[in-house]
């Protein structure tokens, strides 16, 4: 387990973890998803927006106030799960109410997802919803596995709203365009700013049920 006083920077450096995400989208025309590689322009703007948006998300999980709301979401979750008698994962021979444990729990889990970061798939607006992000999570614990089998890879799905990457799309256009006005071109940078802040806090949102799954093995709890 990682120390509990280190942030989480995981084996890759920034960019190189980016480059390895493994998203999944349609190419027009397509019937099925592809790994979307950049080897057109389609598909590198939009793989482009949905590497800023994990960055961005992993970075709000990695400040202190997000290892802290971790921290919380943990003790009241392994304290509730005990109180009503829930099967759970989380070690028994470990004190969840010890803040430096709870943290060592944190970076592990950022540390997991960061190495390991679970396939993303940009979707359709009507299959989501209307959901900027969503996360599905799958039975990852295998008969004789403790909870440090975890590997978020395997542990869910993730979805990326298609519409709100193509809407952040359109807003980028807008501000790059020669025959912007200064007024308009200020308001499509704001535009962009929010389409990509608000895409970055629900994936941050959706990672909180991946933490949650790390301790259930993603048995049928009902999401925090």
């Amino acid at each position: 387990m990682v120390g509990a006083g280190r942030v989480p920077r995981g084996t890759q450096n920034a960019q190189q973890f980016l480059e390895n995400l493994v998203i999944m989208d349609k190419l027009p025309g397509a019937e099925n998803e592809v790994n979307i590689t950049p080897i057109n322009h389609f598909v590198a703007r939009h793989r482009k927006v949905v590497m800023k948006v994990v960055h961005l998300a992993l970075h709000f999980l990695r400040t202190e106030n997000g290892r802290d709301g971790l921290q919380n979401v943990l003790q009241r979750l392994i304290t509730d799960w005990n109180r009503f008698g829930m099967v759970h994962i989380f070690p028994h021979s470990e004190d969840h109410t010890d803040a430096n444990t709870r943290l060592q729990w944190v970076n592990l889990f950022l540390e997991q997802l960061e190495n390991n970061h679970p396939e993303i798939r940009i979707s359709p607006n009507d299959d989501m919803g209307g959901a900027d992000a969503e996360t599905t999570r799958l039975p990852w614990l295998n008969a004789g596995e403790t909870i440090h089998a975890f590997n978020p890879r395997g542990s869910c799905r993730v979805s990326l709203n298609s519409m709100s990457i193509r809407s952040a799309l359109g807003a980028a256009d807008a501000a790059v365009n020669p025959g912007t006005s200064g007024e308009q071109r200020n308001k499509a940078l704001t535009n962009w700013a929010h389409h990509i802040f608000i895409m970055s806090i629900a994936l941050a949102h959706e990672y909180v049920h991946i933490f949650v799954g790390m301790f259930t093995g993603a048995l049928d709890h009902e999401p925090p």
